[in-house]
């Protein structure tokens, strides 16, 4: 086998073609980059930490049809990611800033994210590409609007099927077991077994900072889900961004 095939082998080894690139473990962190992400993370699993990369990935370009942004438009957006078990760690290690709150599940700071790894993968993925959205608004609409618009459409777009290339996102889950831990439809369920579904004012009233309260997200999300689904409704729902 001739010299230069070898090492062209073992630049595209290297460079991690087709997926997640990544650097070398650095204080008990893993590294990884994507086109659309740079990852730090401390789950132990690397083919979670390289599945997460490409699913951020594959998800970018359905965000920018979805929200039908030019052509391209996304092609050199990226975000800094943080997905974290330890987060003492992450803190002692400078990689919080002091002006992030305490956060139970994600924060996004710009395209800054922070996200606190849950008990099952598709729950991490899902807080890692539901931050993705919120910085995406940041980047390309220069807010994310009021609280059921925010975490409605970063819902809507952050519940998917599949996994890494595989992902497909904005797609309602057929069961409760295909979203482990996500939690909304358990709740959304005893609301309406007690009589206690919202009026849809009240959800578009909700305030500014729904302090990670998860059933607030998944009305947000019904009501995101229910204009998005109606054609006289969807255009006005994608030109408020």
């Amino acid at each position: 086998m001739a010299p230069s095939f070898i090492r062209l082998l073992l630049i595209f080894a290297l460079a991690g073609i087709g997926g997640a690139s990544v650097a070398p473990c650095q204080d008990g962190l893993r590294r990884l980059s994507g086109q659309h992400i740079q990852l730090t993370t401390d789950v132990a699993s690397e083919e979670e930490s390289k599945t997460l990369v490409e699913s951020f990935d594959a998800a970018v370009p359905q965000w920018e049809s979805f929200w039908q942004l030019p052509p391209g438009s996304l092609d050199d957006w990226k975000v800094d990611a943080h997905v974290i078990r330890d987060i003492a760690a992450f803190r002692r290690l400078g990689l919080i800033p002091g002006r992030v709150p305490d956060f139970p599940f994600g924060y996004a700071l710009g395209n800054r994210l922070w996200v606190i790894a849950q008990k099952s993968e598709y729950y991490t993925r899902h807080l890692l590409l539901h931050e993705g959205v919120h910085a995406l608004a940041f980047s390309q609409f220069g807010g994310a609007g009021p609280s059921w618009f925010m975490e409605g459409t970063a819902e809507l777009l952050s519940v998917h099927e599949g996994s890494g290339t595989n992902v497909q996102i904005n797609r309602v889950p057929v069961h409760r077991d295909a979203v482990p831990y996500w939690g909304r439809f358990k709740l959304l369920t005893q609301r309406r077994e007690q009589s206690g579904v919202p009026a849809l004012s009240q959800v578009l009233g909700y305030p500014r900072d729904l302090k990670s309260d998860v059933e607030s997200y998944g009305w947000s999300w019904a009501v995101a889900m229910l204009l998005h689904a109606y054609p006289e409704y969807r255009d006005v729902l994608l030109q408020a961004a």
